[in-house]
């Protein structure tokens, strides 16, 4: 999966504004979770509601071949600054 592959699934539910995929440092390869933020509480309502818990396959690539996966969407909580 790479991010614009994220992005694309995310897109039909409204104008993404940050798109994000966590990459593991050492192998640079996904995680397998990242981070969607819409212009609209509306649209990230809609996508949590129809995407959660569906099946979604990354296309095969150079590098690896197609993967598939159930979708797990949540809110995400808001960064901690006291640090």
């Amino acid at each position: 999966l790479t991010e614009n592959g994220l992005r694309d699934a995310f897109e039909e539910f409204g104008k993404v504004t940050e798109c994000r995929l966590v990459l593991d440092i050492e192998s640079g390869q996904s995680k397998g979770m990242g981070y969607v933020a819409f212009a609209s509480t509306q649209d990230a309502d809609e996508a949590l509601e129809i995407m959660n818990e569906t099946m979604f396959c990354a296309p095969a690539t150079e590098k690896s071949r197609e993967v598939c996966t159930k979708v797990k969407v949540a809110w995400a909580r808001p960064k901690q600054k006291d640090w």
